[in-house]
């Protein structure tokens, strides 16, 4: 059976539980994007950043925006102010692949024979597949690569495990590199290994908190590099990856293509840069 919750509530109670716990700054697509929502002219309904831009829009109701150009450079100094108020050296860049499981309840279960019980299963499509596996082999240790998919199918434990503030405890983490060749990905509960499908492969469990909490206490103060150029050159490299791929790469161009003329604000660029990935792929790029 599939699950009764859709997929972005699941992401949107991961993104905020996630934020709570851990050192996660730069949520590109969630909280900058509720200020800054934007397309090649500016239309917003946010008093936030009309009131940045001057334009108090409850006066004059009328007030039918600017070209998204003419704030550009606005929107530049903000981002610049928002990566400078970090008050440490970004050191890795999150990619998660959110999951909807299905619950697999009967002994005709494809994968039954495995598991001799119920358990969780979700599909990889292959072109999603070669461009995550693409990106952890082109950029290594600057990118952690990972499925993310809760141990629930129902709607009423989803929220309560919001209110706990457990979907991290209770999700199936599972890098993207490991799950190379295969289609399905399945697991009984969260926090044990999984069993990667069609030819049947146990997988390591991966501990994204203690894998984060490790990442906090290890020392990288002999970075000169600062978090702007982080951000910017991870938005390079990464649209450099979705131009190479075929699949990907004519959406991908037509989607940035009204936001040419940006290109010399190197931060917002890199912003809107990843906006479109995700928007195409479904990645949601977090920083820690």
């Amino acid at each position: 059976m599939k699950a009764t919750f859709e997929e972005k509530t699941y992401e949107s109670y991961f993104n905020s539980e996630l934020d709570r716990k851990s050192k996660i700054y730069y949520p590109i697509g969630q909280a900058q994007e509720g200020l800054l929502g934007f397309d090649s002219s500016a239309y917003s309904l946010s008093r936030a950043l009309w009131r940045r831009l001057g334009h108090p829009f409850y006066i004059y109701p009328d007030y039918g925006g600017v070209y998204f150009a003419d704030i550009a450079e606005h929107m530049e100094r903000f981002l610049s102010e928002e990566i400078n108020h970090v008050p440490d050296k970004l050191k890795v860049n999150l990619l998660f692949q959110y999951k909807r499981p299905e619950y697999i309840t009967r002994p005709y279960g494809k994968q039954w024979a495995a598991w001799g019980m119920d358990y969780f299963r979700y599909e990889i499509y292959g072109r999603q597949q070669i461009l995550l596996k693409r990106i952890h082999d082109d950029m290594g240790d600057k990118v952690l690569v990972t499925y993310a998919c809760p141990a629930m199918y129902d709607h009423n434990d989803l929220v309560q495990a919001k209110i706990r503030g457990e979907i991290i405890q209770r999700s199936n983490f599972t890098k993207a590199a490991d799950l190379d060749a295969h289609h399905w990905n399945t697991f009984s509960e969260a926090g044990i290994h999984s069993i990667g499908f069609s030819e049947p492969e146990q997988i390591k469990s991966f501990d994204l908190l203690g894998f984060l909490t490790g990442l906090a206490q290890s020392d990288n103060s002999s970075t000169d590099q600062n978090n702007r150029y982080f951000v910017i050159d991870f938005s390079k490299q990464m649209a450099g990856i979705i131009r190479e791929d075929k699949y990907y790469a004519t959406a991908f161009d037509l989607l940035m293509g009204p936001f040419a003329n940006l290109s010399e604000y190197n931060l917002l660029y890199s912003y809107i840069t990843m906006i479109n990935i995700k928007q195409l792929t479904g990645l949601q790029w977090l920083i820690a």
